[in-house]
């Protein structure tokens, strides 16, 4: 049942603090655009295992903010694999390029310059255990979101998304306790208010939630949902 319930909030979980249009417009953080692109790789992930066919987690997850960091700067590190295009990060290009959706400058710019060194980092070596960077907080809800998989998994998962930008015991540990709460309120038929992850974006502090179906950003995020939807449900 708890695994169901998750399933149905993926929709209104994933669009957690995202901002309201203004004149047709988004203004969104860069780590909330991350978000998205996570939950499609998370997505992959689960496409695969529902095939039968194994994959690796971590290689997905950086595919993902690989994908993220080419919707942000228009390219991918020199050093890195060129990520093959998915339906998700196609919509968002298409939305960067209409200008219906902005990126907030000088947002999730330690991601950025993680993944700029076009290779990947695991929580044995993080990319940059000494930030005191918490954006990264804003991208990890949809770890809580994904079903089926034990607690332990959920939370290595949680660690290695962590390192592959940021690092450092603290932030790790504010990352499991967030994802943990994520999927608790998820799970549960009774809703809870939402856990804040520290400080919120300047730029979005004050605004309230984004209405769902009120800006075309929202139509991609419903289409994942779908496909979401579709690869878990039961067999």
């Amino acid at each position: 049942m708890s695994d169901q319930m998750l399933i149905s909030r993926f929709y209104p979980e994933l669009l957690e603090g995202f901002p309201q249009p203004a004149d047709g417009v988004v203004q969104l953080h860069a780590e909330l655009l991350h978000r998205i692109c996570l939950a499609d790789g998370l997505l992959e992930v689960l496409d695969w295992s529902q095939q039968g066919v194994g994959t690796d987690p971590l290689a997905c997850m950086w595919l993902a903010g690989l994908r993220w960091h080419r919707l942000v700067t228009g390219h991918v590190p020199d050093e890195a694999p060129e990520p093959p295009p998915r339906d998700t990060d196609a919509a968002l290009s298409r939305l960067l390029a209409s200008g219906a959706l902005r990126i907030t400058e000088h947002t999730g710019e330690t991601s950025l310059s993680s993944l700029s060194a076009g290779q990947l980092h695991y929580p044995a070596a993080p990319a940059q255990p000494d930030t005191g960077d918490t954006d990264v907080l804003l991208r990890l809800a949809p770890l809580g979101l994904v079903p089926y998989i034990e607690e332990q998994m959920r939370m290595e998962w949680v660690e290695q998304n962590v390192s592959m930008t940021h690092g450092g015991a603290h932030l790790l540990q504010r990352s499991r306790a967030l994802v943990a709460d994520v999927h608790q309120r998820a799970s549960s038929p009774q809703q809870h208010p939402p856990h804040q992850p520290g400080p919120q974006p300047r730029s979005q502090a004050d605004a309230p939630t984004a209405q769902p179906g009120s800006h075309p950003l929202f139509g991609v995020v419903g289409e994942l949902a779908q496909r979401w939807e579709a690869v878990t449900a039961p067999q």
